[in-house]
């Protein structure tokens, strides 16, 4: 498993590399419990570091260049420290 933050995990199957985003049901028996719910399958590692950097980067509202510069690399950063820490140098 690779931690990307407090909301986002990476993981493996034999398959796939699942993308899974904490949540917490409003409704139903788990309400109010907080639950992981698969997001993305991807077949390899860089398509899913990719499909959640444009999540990460996509989830803001940037109101210039420089704080889109800055929403950027620290996006990438995060995927990238977190895949290191699990994979190795990728």
């Amino acid at each position: 498993m690779i931690q990307i933050d407090d909301f986002r995990i990476i993981k493996k199957d034999k398959m796939n590399w699942v993308l899974e985003e904490k949540y917490t049901p409003k409704i139903g028996k788990l309400k109010d419990t907080e639950q992981w719910k698969n997001i993305g399958y991807f077949t390899k590692l860089d398509q899913v570091c990719n499909f959640l950097f444009d999540r990460l980067v996509g989830a803001e509202d940037p109101t210039s260049l420089q704080t889109l510069s800055k929403l950027v690399k620290s996006s990438r950063n995060k995927i990238i420290k977190a895949v290191k820490e699990h994979c190795g140098d990728v």
